[in-house]
């Protein structure tokens, strides 16, 4: 799929970094517990399709209960790992530069006679395929899964570490019986057919994951910075208990963020009725969440990146032979243009299919805020 559109990969990329940016920036004005350890697991997990129960109280206990700085701490490394190069990467680049060293090389040499002689063909080589030097360079410094499935074995591993909010002390997940205790799952049985390129872990399908991550990612976001608004207003989960100053650091002490279910979950979440749902007017009340702020403008800023990057390639790589004896608009010229063209029209057909397969477009003020952003 690299090959055949540059495009989209540029874009997937792209998108996987600016996602990345924004999420790190908006945590950057909070102050809780393990901030520096959410925003880069969040982060990693636009490599894997997870889901998460909005209106499950699962997830408010990871963020605000203090017995899950180890879920995250495991998570993190995981994440760290992913923007971890191997050698065999590194020999690849290697090959890489080499070969665009001989590419080089052979366009102003003919070997045979040694004499200098116009190698349009060798120009126009190096230009196309420059592309995938940019690509690999960038997943080095984005990150992704160097083995199959890792970020989904730690995301089971740091599940059997799991403390949930319960009727009266945390306990662990594993040892409650008759729902879903994953916080995070990495469950790809809510995917079908229909946006199946969501079940594919490689990079490139990262572009398939973009809208159903930003509103997942933009819950997580929420309910973290409700905990720590409350927090900062020296708040304790139970209301009945005085705040406690910790003399010995920054970290929130232990005893203001243990309490029940309820009250871990009105921390993050808002106020609960009396069948322990979350009232009307809260954020989480929808299952199906609008698009997350921003989100298309940072799917435009990755579209113009990965035509640019499409472009900048291929379009050098054309200007090469017109310029060249024969001079002209000749074949090799079409061809490339043809590429290109084609590579564009690709991307532009997956990249409407991943919105269209997104369970959030019916829904009324999601379009509305897109026509808002574009008209």
């Amino acid at each position: 799929m690299t090959i055949g559109s540059p495009t989209l990969a540029g874009y997937s990329l792209a998108i996987t970094s600016l996602n990345t940016q924004w999420l790190e920036c908006q945590f950057s004005y909070l102050h809780f517990s393990n901030k520096e350890t959410i925003p880069p697991v969040v982060g990693a997990l636009q490599h894997i399709p997870f889901k998460i129960d909005p209106l499950d109280s699962v997830l408010p206990s990871l963020i605000v209960l203090p017995q899950n700085d180890q879920y995250w701490k495991h998570l993190a490394v995981a994440a760290k790992r992913t923007k971890q190069a191997s050698i065999a990467l590194w020999i690849s680049l290697t090959w890489v530069f080499f070969a665009l060293l001989i590419t080089l090389i052979d366009s102003f040499v003919d070997f045979d006679h040694f004499v200098t002689i116009p190698g349009a063909a060798g120009y126009s080589i190096v230009a196309v395929w420059s592309y995938l030097l940019c690509l690999v360079t960038g997943w080095l410094e984005v990150g992704f899964q160097r083995e199959a499935n890792s970020l989904c074995n730690a995301l089971d591993g740091a599940h059997e570490i799991t403390y949930i909010a319960n009727t009266a002390e945390p306990v662990l997940a594993t040892q409650v019986t008759g729902r879903c205790t994953h916080g995070i799952d990495p469950s790809t049985e809510h995917i079908d057919h229909v946006n199946n390129d969501e079940k594919k872990a490689t990079p490139i399908f990262n572009y398939s994951r973009v809208f159903i991550w930003s509103q997942y990612a933009e819950h997580i976001l929420k309910l973290y910075k409700r905990a720590a608004d409350k927090a900062n207003r020296r708040s304790t989960v139970r209301s009945e208990r005085v705040w406690v100053d910790n003399d010995h650091g920054d970290t929130i002490p232990a005893r203001n963020l243990v309490g029940n279910e309820a009250e871990v979950t009105q921390y993050c979440m808002g106020k609960r009725n009396g069948l322990g749902g979350v009232t009307a007017g809260t954020h989480a009340n929808s299952s199906k969440p609008i698009f997350a702020t921003e989100v298309f403008r940072r799917v435009c800023f990755a579209t113009i990146l990965a035509l640019g990057l499409q472009w900048f390639t291929t379009g050098a790589a054309i200007h090469v032979h017109p310029r060249t004896p024969p001079k002209g608009f000749g074949c090799r010229a079409m061809t490339l243009l043809a590429y290109g063209v084609t590579s564009m029209i690709a991307f532009g057909i997956l990249l409407f299919s991943s919105v269209l397969a997104s369970d959030t477009v019916l829904d009324t003020t999601s379009l509305q805020l897109a026509s808002e952003f574009f008209f």
